[in-house]
Parts: structure tokens; C-alpha cells; sequence
């Protein structure tokens, strides 16, 4: 959270960015707060946001050895794989998310990678 605060990102609920450390806090926006993630915004593109999962909805290992490495000109990082982001994004549920699936879906096709 410090690195993604130190980017200029900020949380969309009116929380402190430092609350996400609590284990309680997390429980309580899962549990009754209906928060599968916890989404940060960038003020200055409104388009860049970062979605955190408050649980992890996938296991750890599987998603490190489905990353991809990305080189993003100044720095470079591992994202989720397509399968594991669709299995993330189903299980978020949201309109938008179900809207990325079938881009993903399709993407998956195109690649023929779907059902590999």
C-alpha cells in the first residue's frame, strides 16, 4: 500500500490507505460491507484504477506460476494470467467484470489458448 500510495493512488472509499493493513478492518469490509476488493484511483486519470482483494480469491502459488512478466517501460512486473484473471473477475461479479470476461473469453479464443 505504501508503494501504490507513493504512485498518487488513493482509496475510492473514504478510508485511510493504511486501514487495509488492519486484518479486522478487512474482515469487516468483506463480511458486511459487501468488499471483495479494495480499489484505488489515481486522481489524475480517473481510468487508472488498482483493485486489491481483500481475500485472496485464488491460490498463490497457481497465480505466480500463471503470471506473465510485463515490461512497462520504466519498470516491469507480474500480472495474473488470462485463465486466473477471469476466475478472479467471476468471482468479483461485477457488471463491468462480467463485460471483461467476455473480452477476455474472447481474447483466450483468438489466442487459442481457450481450454488448454
Amino acid at each position: 500500500m505504501r508503494v501504490l500510495a507513493s504512485l498518487g493512488l488513493k482509496p475510492r472509499v473514504p478510508v485511510a490507505i493504511e486501514e487495509f493493513a488492519d486484518p479486522a478492518k478487512r474482515d469487516d469490509w468483506f463480511h458486511n460491507r459487501n468488499m471483495p476488493v479494495f480499489q484505488l484511483w489515481d486522481p489524475d486519470d480517473a481510468f487508472c484504477t488498482v483493485d486489491v482483494f481483500i481475500r485472496n480469491p485464488i491460490d498463490f502459488a497457481q497465480l505466480w506460476s500463471n503470471s506473465e512478466h510485463v515490461d512497462l517501460g520504466r519498470t516491469a512486473c507480474r500480472i495474473a494470467g488470462i485463465e486466473d484473471l477471469i476466475a478472479m473477475k467471476a468471482q468479483a461479479g461485477q457488471p463491468q467484470d462480467l463485460r471483461d470476461i467476455e473480452e477476455l473469453s474472447h481474447i483466450l479464443r483468438l489466442s487459442g489458448r481457450e481450454g488448454a
